[in-house]
């Protein structure tokens, strides 16, 4: 069990977490009015008023002793509300300074991506999940070692839900090399585990189940079951809003990204596009049309008369005696021009050459 509150620091980190607060706000474009809303309800519940004997009013302010996480008072005495109020609960002003100035930054960029409802649903599902996860490892480990000392392990803090807003953060953006303390390379996707590490090793008295636990609820978000189970809920109330949030298999960025730019289509834009489908369709028609007809005539097996056989390019001969009474006379086969069809000048062939029979028999 920790003991009660102290405030070491005299004020310093609370006046510097202050400072954090508004340098962020100036720098950023978007007011995130959950994640200073979180950041209000921490600080408030650090700065609760102590009233020595008047516990009548005690039950709004408790102590941290009344709400520190643990699987035994959970499990054993049922007292549930350690499950939310937990996570809003900091042992020192140096404790709050740092989970808020970790949550400050992460806060403000899940909001702009998320919007601040659904980001507000993702804070309260992450709070209560590894508060949850954090009873179920104390529960194995008690187990496993035959210690029922694990299950009676308390911790309070934001932490875990920051640890689990970090991998949906690293998860979402490409990846790349972070630097842990400045100056330690490392993936980024990899970035909270070796942060688990580290905090364990430089910080003794930090909870490692309980950051554990909130690494894992981050996994389950963007690796398993748990953003699906999640868009149930908003699946019922506003189908649309489901549809937004519906990325891909990770965090929902990628699938966001691909969403803007399907949506980035004016409708004018769109009929623009139609139209000209529209025309290289009529294009297509009026080309075959003219292609069939300068096509020949398909063949008729019915058909009666004597097929042609002089080509199309030759003049038909012309007799000996023909040749010499029409001397000074223009000849009368003369190619049309090519605008005609070949149907057309076949017939025009077959009447010059009837005509100029009859002139012979004559």
């Amino acid at each position: 069990m920790y003991s009660r509150r102290s405030r070491r620091g005299g004020g310093f980190p609370l006046m510097l977490l202050g400072f954090q607060i508004f340098r962020t706000l100036s720098q950023s474009s978007f007011f995130p009015p959950v994640t200073l809303g979180v950041v209000a309800v921490n600080i408030a519940a650090f700065l609760r008023p102590e009233f020595s004997g008047r516990y009548r009013y005690r039950w709004i302010w408790p102590s941290i002793e009344e709400i520190c996480i643990n699987a035994g008072s959970v499990w054993y005495y049922k007292e549930w509300k350690r499950l939310i109020l937990s996570p809003f609960f900091h042992l020192d002003e140096w404790h709050i300074y740092y989970n808020m100035a970790s949550f400050l930054w992460k806060g403000i960029s899940l909001e702009a991506h998320f919007g601040s409802g659904y980001f507000l649903y993702v804070i309260l599902v992450f709070s209560v999940l590894s508060n949850i996860t954090y009873c179920g490892i104390q529960y194995i480990l008690s187990e496993f070692y035959l210690d029922t000392s694990y299950v009676w392990q308390c911790a309070a803090g934001f932490s875990g839900v920051i640890f689990a807003l970090k991998v949906v953060t690293t998860y979402g953006m490409p990846p790349h090399t972070s630097y842990i303390m400045g100056f330690i390379p490392i993936p980024s996707r990899h970035a909270a585990w070796a942060e688990l590490i580290l905090i364990s090793i430089l910080v003794p008295r930090a909870s490692f189940v309980g950051h554990l636990a909130g690494i894992l609820v981050g996994v389950a978000y963007v690796k398993g079951p748990l953003k699906a189970i999640m868009d149930i809920p908003i699946a019922i109330i506003s189908p649309a809003r489901r549809q937004q949030f519906h990325g891909s298999g990770q965090s929902g960025y990628r699938g966001r990204e691909r969403d803007v730019q399907r949506e980035s289509v004016s409708p004018r834009q769109a009929t623009a596009n139609q139209e000209d489908d529209d025309g290289i369709q009529e294009a297509i028609r009026r080309s075959l049309r003219d292609r069939d007809s300068h096509w020949p005539p398909a063949y008729n097996p019915d058909h009666t008369e004597e097929p042609q056989e002089l080509p199309l390019e030759e003049e038909p001969a012309r007799t000996s005696s023909e040749s010499h009474s029409n001397t000074d006379q223009e000849p009368s086969t003369t190619l049309e021009a090519p605008s005609s069809t070949p149907s057309d000048h076949l017939l025009r062939l077959r009447s010059a050459r009837l005509a100029k029979l009859n002139k012979t028999k004559k």
